[in-house]
């Protein structure tokens, strides 16, 4: 009986899990991995998303050297920037920051 209770609970676990993941909850693991490789959370999802830096900084308006320099964390970019770019992205705003 508590091997089936323990299966039940594991199968509602991941139902719950891949709910999460159909609506977007959850973080790729490609993108924790590049995280933790040091990719600074904007390159992660710029290129899960299949973006260039050109295409990235022409669909928001900045420039792709000011747009690399955010990256590479050599400029801090603007909310703003920032707004824009998890919009594009469609990601959430707090996902984009480190």
């Amino acid at each position: 009986m508590i091997n089936l209770l323990d299966d039940n609970s594991d199968r509602a676990a991941i139902d719950r899990a891949l709910r999460e993941d159909e609506v977007g909850d959850t973080i790729p693991g490609e993108i924790v991995n590049a995280i933790w490789d040091g990719v600074t959370p904007l390159r992660a999802w710029r290129q899960h998303r299949e973006f260039t830096l050109d295409m990235l900084a022409d669909r928001i308006g900045i420039s792709k050297k000011y747009l690399s320099q955010i990256e590479n964390g050599q400029k801090s970019g603007t909310v703003d920037i920032f707004r824009r770019l998890s919009i594009v992205l469609n990601v959430e705003l707090d996902d984009l920051v480190e």
